[in-house]
């Protein structure tokens, strides 16, 4: 889920990638308010967590 990208010898940012899944509102919102399933709840919790913690970028995919 995690993964860092380097330039050389410079860290550059850290992303977090996750997958929406398939349970989704049938109204129209924000990714990570779209997405309803159990699994994407709480990978995005810790994605968040990580996030926090690591200074990190959340990216929501829903074509995986």
């Amino acid at each position: 889920m995690r993964t860092d990208i380097y330039n050389g010898d410079k860290k550059t940012k850290t992303i977090i990638l996750i997958n929406c899944g398939a349970k989704k509102r049938k109204c129209s919102a924000k990714a990570r308010d779209l997405y309803v399933g159990g699994y994407f709840k709480k990978t995005l919790l810790y994605a968040e967590y990580l996030s926090n913690k690591n200074n990190a970028e959340i990216l929501l995919n829903p074509a995986m």
